[in-house]
């Protein structure tokens, strides 16, 4: 065997390059061995983030619903939803009467076919006016329903150990002491980056039921204080946010009665930093360190933002 050859091959054996035998002259013995990084970086990993909308008020069957969910629809489409949240009265005048009432397809399976995120959902006293067990019962019938209980709670990314968000859904129709006390343990034992509490009447609201019409903040409050950075409601028609910053509870009550049923106006309320009389939806951006809240009306336009940081 030639003298190139048994070099090339005793170079091969070391791992370093044969570049140079294959084009014909040997490698120089003096040239440094190449740098081989045994430990290279990783690729960078994007920051998570999360997208969801949220209204609630909804199941009217009208051109005001229809509208809404267009607008929700072509904001999913361009900007990508990774779920909805239904604040409740999710059907009118009452709710539905069983898993295959004809209102499953007029009011929410047909209207939101363009959206193929799922919805989370919560009970409203409208839904009480039906079989509210039976909207618990339709989340075994259609993947796009999420009730699995009257109150849950659902981590985002699902099955997360280290969650980004962690949505704590309470029935406000019949929360007691022993729904409070599984809140507060659940509140406890979340890690979650973000918490927010969704329920279907507002702790805190300048629209026409005003503070507390569920009659449940003095269970209520005890166990969310310093512990949840935001509450999104209904039942008041209205766009509102309010920041009560006089106590010693401080979170971001944002009502988003918005999705179909008449509006109702705002009253004056030196709590409220935004309020509007008008049909659409809310749209949240969450990440590690931000969550930012967007009022859309239902042509798509931007009605307000509120950025918050943590």
């Amino acid at each position: 065997m030639g003298t190139r050859r048994l070099l090339c091959l005793s170079l091969l054996l070391l791992g370093l390059s044969s570049i140079s035998c294959q084009n014909g002259s040997a490698p120089d013995p003096n040239d440094p061995a190449p740098s081989v990084n045994p430990n290279p970086s990783p690729s960078p990993v994007p920051p998570l983030s999360l997208r969801f909308f949220t209204f609630g008020d909804w199941g009217t069957g009208t051109q005001s619903q229809f509208d809404v969910a267009t607008a929700v629809t072509d904001y999913c489409q361009s900007n990508g939803c990774d779920f909805g949240l239904l604040l409740g009265d999710n059907f009118y005048p009452t709710g539905v009467g069983s898993t295959t009432d004809p209102q499953w397809q007029g009011k929410f399976e047909s209207i939101y076919s363009g959206i193929s995120a799922p919805f989370y959902v919560v009970l409203g006293n409208h839904d009480y006016d039906g079989n509210e067990q039976a909207e618990v019962g339709y989340s075994a019938i259609s993947p796009h329903w999420r009730l699995p209980a009257r109150a849950y709670s659902a981590t985002f990314p699902a099955g997360s150990g280290d969650p980004l968000l962690e949505i704590f859904v309470i029935d406000s129709n019949a929360f007691d002491a022993a729904a409070a006390t599984a809140l507060g343990n659940a509140l406890d034992a979340s890690n979650a980056d973000w918490k927010i509490l969704a329920l279907h009447h507002p702790i805190y609201s300048n629209g026409t039921h005003g503070d507390d019409s569920a009659l449940i903040n003095h269970l209520l409050l005890p166990v969310i204080c310093q512990k949840v950075d935001a509450v999104l409601s209904g039942h008041d028609h209205l766009f509102s946010h309010l920041d009560e910053t006089a106590d010693t509870c401080p979170f971001q009550q944002f009502v988003v009665g918005t999705g179909g049923k008449d509006l109702y106006p705002a009253a004056s309320d030196p709590r409220a930093v935004f309020s509007d009389s008008s049909f659409g939806f809310a749209a949240l951006e969450i990440g590690e360190t931000h969550l930012r809240l967007e009022f859309h009306h239902s042509d798509g336009a931007l009605a307000y933002a509120f950025d918050l940081n943590k």
